[in-house]
């Protein structure tokens, strides 16, 4: 009935509001963040494990996507990233939790190897993988420009208007 689609909806729009909410207090002390009035650029990718990521499709089931756009020679990226904020989130909202959220890390050096995620070599903070539950790519192209610069790390989320909104890491 209409009633039920809209006691549905209703509760979407407020879960909706607690991980937007839950994204802003995780990263308050952090960074600064605003809404960006670009629709976000589809990309395909495979993780780590073999999994292919398409932003669309994960916004066409529903999904609020995060990427969090680092490179591993990124002193402020892995201070962020050992913070463990996004697998916190992941773990509520996440594939174990609501299911509500895909957490995408993508390491955007296209130079970078998979032996410095794991944290072996020269250019490399530490063990990237070490103790993550979210999807974790490893990008042989950058994003496109309207994602950001390789000069500051960002964390992105999206909804299904494909809207961008930018969280500066500080």
């Amino acid at each position: 009935s209409s009633v039920n689609c809209g006691i549905i909806n209703y509760k979407k729009q407020l879960n909706m509001k607690k991980i937007v909410t839950s994204i802003a207090v995780c990263l308050s002390g952090f960074a600064s963040m605003a809404q960006v009035d670009v629709v976000a650029p589809n990309f395909t990718a495979d993780d780590i494990n073999g999994t292919t990521h398409d932003l669309y499709d994960h916004l066409a089931d529903g999904k609020v996507v995060i990427v969090d756009m680092f490179t591993t020679w990124c002193s402020p990226c892995w201070s962020f990233h050992s913070q463990h904020y996004l697998e916190d989130l992941n773990t509520e909202f996440g594939p174990n939790g609501t299911n509500e959220v895909v957490i995408i890390a993508y390491e955007d050096d296209p130079s970078t190897t998979l032996d410095a995620l794991n944290g072996i070599g020269p250019n490399t903070y530490g063990d990237w993988t070490a103790g993550v539950s979210y999807n974790i790519i490893n990008g042989t192209i950058s994003l496109p420009s309207e994602y950001g610069t390789d000069t500051q790390q960002l964390v992105l989320f999206v909804r299904a208007i494909k809207k961008l909104s930018v969280i500066w890491l500080v």
